[in-house]
């Protein structure tokens, strides 16, 4: 072998390690992407209003089963139609419509505008709490204790 094809070979072997070291790397990464589980609905309705599709949050406004709040119901109504009325939230079918949109659709975009992972427990945050607390770091103890009781139910079933 010549100088030039050692030199040749040399650089093909570490072209090849780099090859391998990079699909190693990158199978590793995409193995250990685990798929976002799906949001129990009841389990929100459990804890938001104990399933009572009548129920009313003074303070904040929310509304339904679900505890729709005002702010939610714009976003959907903004990105939906036919247009959903705050009276319409204490239908259940309706308030679970909004709610499932908002927890599997919305908050997904926001998390990914904001460069923010996609978890369960940033899904409830942003759904309990708002995607300005998430983005703030701040975490209520109300929205602590929420993750808390979704998880423990979520256990349970």
């Amino acid at each position: 072998m010549t100088d030039r094809e050692i030199s040749n070979s040399c650089w093909l072997s570490i072209l090849v390690l780099l090859i391998i070291a990079i699909l190693l790397v990158f199978g590793k990464a995409r193995a250990q992407q685990v798929p976002m589980p799906a949001i129990d609905l009841s389990i929100i309705s459990q804890i938001e209003s104990s399933n009572n599709p009548l129920a009313y949050n003074s303070r904040s406004g929310a509304c339904g089963a679900f505890q729709v709040t005002q702010v939610c119901l714009n976003d959907y109504n903004a990105y939906n139609s036919p247009q959903i009325a705050k009276k319409d939230l204490f239908s259940t079918p309706m308030g679970y419509k909004v709610a499932s949109w908002y927890l599997s659709k919305r908050i997904p975009q926001l998390l990914k505008h904001y460069k923010l992972p996609d978890t369960l427990e940033n899904r409830l945050i942003c759904y309990n709490a708002g995607i300005g607390n998430l983005i703030k770091g701040i975490k209520p103890r109300e929205t602590i204790n929420y993750i808390i009781k979704y998880q423990r139910l979520a256990k349970g079933r």
